[in-house]
C-alpha cells in the first residue's frame, strides 16, 4: 500500500495527543482503512462521502475489515 508508506513516512511520530485522519470524499473508503492500519497512531479516522452507494461499498468494506486481523485495535472508525 503505497498510501500508507506515504503516510508513515510524512507522519512525525513524536505526537502524543490522539490524532484523526478525515477523508472527505472517501469514495468505498481505501484511504479510510488504510490510515486505520497504519503505524501512525490515529485514534479517529473519519470517511465523508454523499453518493450513497459509495458509502454503502465502504460500509461493507468497514464490516471485512473489522474480522482482519492487521487493524488496528485503538484506532475508530467512522463512516458517515
Amino acid at each position: 500500500m503505497e498510501f500508507v508508506n506515504y503516510l508513515e513516512l510524512n507522519i512525525p511520530k513524536d505526537f502524543t495527543e490522539d490524532r484523526t485522519f478525515v477523508d472527505i470524499g472517501c469514495g468505498t473508503g481505501k484511504p479510510v482503512f488504510a490510515a486505520a492500519a497504519s503505524d501512525c497512531g490515529f485514534s479517529k479516522v473519519i470517511g465523508i462521502e454523499i453518493v450513497p452507494s459509495l458509502l454503502d461499498q465502504a460500509k461493507a468494506v468497514h464490516k471485512q475489515y473489522l474480522d482482519c486481523s492487521a487493524r488496528n485495535n485503538n484506532c475508530h472508525i467512522d463512516l458517515l
